[in-house]
């Protein structure tokens, strides 16, 4: 008679004593590789910094530009006013001319100057108060400040070009040009302010900004 056997099966406490092959091979050394996470965040500040950088750059170039003329207009003054000073008081004949061209440069100087002073921060200023503040409560007052001031000459700018316009049709006295040139001094001044309000402005969110991100680190 056949009879069909199989081998026993083995208990369940001599599977679990039988030694297991490890996962790792002997002798390896096992160690992690960590990939390193791209930063984004920083690259949204770099390439306004870059931008910033780059329009101070501009500014830079205009200044001189500025000073230029500056320096040639004074030069000017000074001749024409030495001039009338001579014509007046020794020859006895004073030309109407040169005081009014005098009068027209200064004006334009002190549009130009003022756009450089505002760069600067070279504007006279009651900063006894402003002293005695942290220098996150001063950053953010010149922000206002500046905001209130670009506000302002948005306002002035929209006048000045309606009083050149006017300006056209009326002649000066003495030179015999029509106002609307030394009237122009207003809008060319206010877009030379305008535009060192602009970097003074992003300078100071920028250092706002990057005192918010130290405190946070």
């Amino acid at each position: 008679m056949w009879m069909w056997t199989t081998p026993p099966l083995p208990s369940i406490s001599a599977a679990m004593r039988r030694p297991t092959s490890p996962i790792w091979p002997t002798g390896a050394t096992r160690s992690v590789h960590w990939l390193p996470m791209p930063d984004n965040r920083h690259e949204g500040h770099s390439e306004v910094s870059n931008m910033l950088r780059g329009y101070s750059k501009f500014l830079d170039v205009l200044e001189k530009v500025e000073k230029a003329i500056l320096a040639v207009t004074v030069g000017i003054m000074v001749i024409i006013i030495a001039y009338q000073v001579i014509m007046r008081y020794i020859f006895a004949h004073a030309n109407s001319w040169s005081e009014e061209l005098a009068r027209y440069l200064f004006i334009y100087d002190v549009m130009i100057g003022a756009a450089i002073a505002i760069r600067r921060n070279s504007h006279l200023q009651i900063d006894i108060l402003i002293n005695l503040m942290k220098p996150k409560v001063r950053t953010i007052l010149t922000i206002i400040a500046t905001l209130a001031g670009m506000v302002f000459m948005v306002f002035l700018l929209s006048y000045s070009i309606t009083l050149v316009q006017t300006g056209a049709r009326t002649m000066s006295a003495g030179l015999g040009i029509p106002m609307s040139i030394p009237y122009s001094c207003m809008p060319v001044g206010i877009v030379l302010m305008l535009l060192t309000s602009i970097e003074v402005l992003f300078k100071n969110i920028s250092a706002l900004r990057g005192a918010g991100k130290e405190a946070q680190v």
